[in-house]
């Protein structure tokens, strides 16, 4: 009898499905306990004939439709499923052979319907023996799996459907997906939301473990942020008490469309230097191990710590820019929608006012709790050994990352010229303070010295932080007793609105005072 129905959204990835059925072909499991629903949402390559004319002993089904995403695709295969409880698979993710034997035993052992379990779903060691593919496997530039527990119980926002198991009905029950999502982007984050709010929770289980079958590129990155940003923005528009840009006005937009725009050949010459470092260490790499040099691997491991501000920089950047052509984008920020049109911009003569709706905060808050405070290359449950940021590298490596950093340092410093005019006379005799005493501000503080400007100390809202980095650590109280006059504050959090308006109550003006959210954090 099928108990779990494995559903499978694709679409002209012909090569990689085959993989993916491969797997599930041989489960530990006996095939009657599980089905397979391949739901083709709109293949033009060799799904279809690969698939029907795929022979094995699982029960596997073909679901055919018009391209509509994968959101409308999981909905297909939701109506067709047979089992008790799901489990959704990217059709990238190549299942261990015990994959389903340890989804069905954690679903059983919890008897919980409020309860979806999360497998492992780890880029192959080929691909994180590479710079970039280190940092998409131990950052939070693709998901937050590196900073997750096993057996913690954690919120919606790690509800991820490329290997997430559930019972059927509560899916059902929160409405299923919301098919206005029409890209691989946030439709997941979005139903879990709708779960979360019903009393359903993720379970993380490694142990349900699949392999992300993908080489993702620089420039495949870069594509995949914009359709992300689009994501987001329609998920912000639905459930405006989790947006990260809350407080958000028409004139923040518009500054958007101007770095957009400013920024464009820049984050093009950031892209192609990462993409030129990657290419050169993992020659290098693989050089060393062909001839076995002594200590022929001790350079690489500073280069992923080189290259994180600037695959940051171009994460935020093409985020944006996918935001920006969102129909969401208005409905984010709690505008009027004839005010613009993600084609063409702004209508002429359209004035820019009334601001965002305002959040809670605490949607996280039980994610924040049991996510562990790590530095951004500590890996959870081992050793606590950060990579260097100096070390001996071939020459034409060490060159190669000097020359991501000057590119950098032209964005940024682009960036900065396009929204604070001119910099040099808003600094002149004041101190420079970075709001946010944590990774965020260390992030900034470090941007901020590559194009030369010295942080002179944090301010932060925790009254139990009094130096952080090095630097003394001043509570926001102590800018309004000092005066507006001494200090210039750049913003070094997600949450860039709330402090804008947290600095605007203390006197401090946007453009003079402070700075408005740059991808320096």
């Amino acid at each position: 009898m099928v108990s779990l129905s494995v559903i499978i959204p694709t679409y002209n990835r012909c090569t990689v499905l085959r993989k993916c059925l491969d797997a599930l072909s041989v489960q530990s499991v006996p095939p009657g306990r599980f089905e397979v629903i391949v739901c083709d949402d709109g293949s033009t390559d060799d799904t279809a004939a690969m698939v029907k004319n795929y022979s094995s002993a699982m029960e596997l089904r073909y679901l055919p439709q018009d391209n509509r995403g994968p959101a409308s695709a999981r909905n297909m295969g939701l109506h067709h499923a047979g089992g008790r409880w799901v489990l959704f698979l990217n059709d990238d993710a190549i299942g261990a052979p015990t994959l389903v034997e340890e989804h069905l035993r954690t679903l059983e052992n919890t008897a919980d319907d409020n309860l979806a379990v999360l497998g492992s779903f780890s880029f192959p060691s080929w691909f994180t023996a590479s710079p970039f593919g280190y940092l998409l496997e131990n950052t939070n530039l693709l998901f937050e799996f590196y900073r997750l527990t096993d057996g913690v119980i954690y919120d919606y926002s790690v509800f991820y459907t490329c290997n997430l198991s559930l019972p059927k009905s509560r899916v059902f029950e929160a409405g299923l997906f919301d098919e206005g999502f029409t890209g691989p982007s946030s439709e997941d984050i979005d139903l879990g939301y709708r779960l979360y709010k019903l009393g359903v929770k993720i379970l993380y289980a490694p142990q349900c473990r699949t392999t992300h079958d993908h080489c993702l590129t620089p420039s495949g990155f870069c594509n995949l942020q914009i359709t992300r940003g689009k994501g987001v923005a329609r998920l912000f528009s639905r459930h405006p008490e989790i947006n990260w840009y809350r407080g958000m006005e028409l004139k923040d937009v518009e500054r958007w469309q101007k770095l957009d725009t400013a920024l464009k050949e820049p984050a093009y010459a950031v892209m192609s230097a990462i993409d030129s470092v990657d290419k050169l260490a993992v020659e290098a790499l693989a050089n060393d191990v062909a001839t076995n040099k002594p200590g022929s691997e001790a350079g690489v491991p500073e280069v992923p710590g080189r290259l994180l501000p600037a695959v940051r920089f171009l994460q935020k950047y093409y985020a944006r820019k996918g935001a920006l052509s969102s129909p969401s984008l208005l409905r984010m920020v709690n505008a009027p929608s004839h005010d613009y049109n993600p084609e063409s911009g702004w209508v002429p003569g359209r004035s820019s006012g009334g601001t965002g709706p305002k959040g809670v905060g605490s949607a996280n808050a039980e994610s924040a709790k049991n996510f562990k405070s790590i530095g951004s290359f500590v890996k959870p449950g081992g050793p606590s050994q950060v990579l260097p940021t100096k070390s001996t590298l071939l020459p034409e490596l060490d060159a190669a990352l000097t020359g991501v950093e000057d590119v950098l340092r032209v964005a940024l410093t682009k960036e900065i010229e396009t929204v604070l005019k001119p910099l040099p006379a808003l600094i002149a005799g004041r101190h420079i303070l970075v709001w946010g005493a944590g990774d965020g501000g260390a992030r900034t503080l470090k941007n901020l010295g590559l194009i030369g400007l010295v942080v002179d100390g944090f301010v932060d809202g925790n009254p139990q932080k009094k130096s952080y980095a090095g630097l003394p650590v001043y509570s926001p109280s102590y800018l309004r007793k000092s005066g507006r006059e001494e200090y210039f504050v750049f913003i070094g959090s997600m949450y860039a609105d709330e402090i804008a308006m947290e600095l605007a109550g203390l006197g401090f003006i946007e453009g003079e005072d402070f700075s408005p959210n740059l991808s320096i954090y």
